[in-house]
């Protein structure tokens, strides 16, 4: 089982996104060069960008930096990860990441939050 220990709490609340949807991808990242997070940074923001899909709102690390989360922004959270899953998959230090989408329902306009694991 994968732990997370983060800084600061990475739940979704509809106060952070407002009325667009959230993705959070939490990551375990156990190395110390953060050469390879900032590539991965770029690479994510690009391929958003690219798509006009959303927007990639940055990353978070833990105090001790062994675990991180990057945040994205999107009209549709499961169209945007439908987008990324495929680079998400081929980051290696990402490989049991936990997703979380945020999903508005229909019905008290509620949020509801859907998690996969890569």
């Amino acid at each position: 089982m994968i732990k997370f220990k983060f800084f600061s709490d990475p739940k979704i609340t509809k106060k952070d996104t407002g009325d667009l949807q959230a993705l959070n991808v939490l990551f375990n990242y156990q190395a110390t060069d953060l050469e390879v997070l900032d590539k991965t940074q770029e690479i994510l923001e690009r391929v958003v960008s690219f798509r006009n899909a959303g927007k990639y709102d940055g990353y978070e690390l833990s105090k001790n930096g062994e675990s991180g989360v990057f945040f994205f922004k999107a009209q549709s959270s499961e169209n945007l990860y439908k987008m990324i899953l495929p680079v998400l998959k081929d980051i290696p230090f990402l490989k049991g990441a936990e997703v979380q989408l945020q999903t508005h329902s229909s019905q008290d306009n509620e949020n509801l939050v859907k998690t996969f694991v890569i």
